[in-house]
């Protein structure tokens, strides 16, 4: 026999089940976009972001995260050149450089956030520690993605397969 109560209650859960669902697929997909692109180096695609450049490249003293990691030829200067370009410059930091991971101070990383309004969550980067040189983390991030040719936020099929079961799974448990 239907129990028409038990139903009614069902029914009621709905918009608490759904927000719960929303919760832990937005951070689901956080963890995993956090590891995809600023540990793995990978795109939306599945392909690396792409490889740091090579090309000769000048900049202040003051962007260097280890400073004990400036060229020696090069301490105690406002300015520093690299000629061996950006790349040389992540490894005199002590970051890896094998690809592009857009991970250098943090800001990006600390700056990624979800948040769930409205029965919907957004990615973003937003929040955190802000600005640097007075460019916002979501500002570098478009930068990124026209720079290196296509989306890197953007969800992977396997992601948004995963945001999918993770909001049925609460819905229908």
């Amino acid at each position: 026999m239907i129990d028409f109560a038990e139903i009614l209650d069902y029914a009621d859960s709905l918009p608490d089940r759904l927000q719960k669902g929303l919760a832990i697929a937005g951070n689901n997909i956080l963890a995993q976009q956090l590891v995809r692109i600023h540990e793995d180096g990978l795109a939306s695609n599945g392909s690396k972001i792409g490889d740091y450049s090579t090309k000769p490249y000048f900049t202040s003293a003051d962007r260097f995260v280890n400073k004990s990691g400036i060229p020696a030829d090069q301490r105690g200067k406002k300015w520093v050149q690299l000629p061996e370009g950006y790349k040389s410059f992540r490894q005199y930091s002590g970051r890896q450089t094998q690809y592009i991971d857009l991970d250098y101070s943090g800001v990006m990383r600390q700056s990624y956030r979800v948040e769930i309004e409205n029965l919907a969550f957004k990615l973003g980067y937003f929040g955190g520690s802000g600005s640097t040189d007075g460019v916002t983390a979501n500002e570098k991030m478009a930068y990124a993605e026209k720079r290196h040719g296509g989306p890197i936020v953007a969800p992977t099929k396997a992601e948004e397969t995963g945001i999918i079961e993770d909001i049925l799974t609460e819905l229908i448990v």
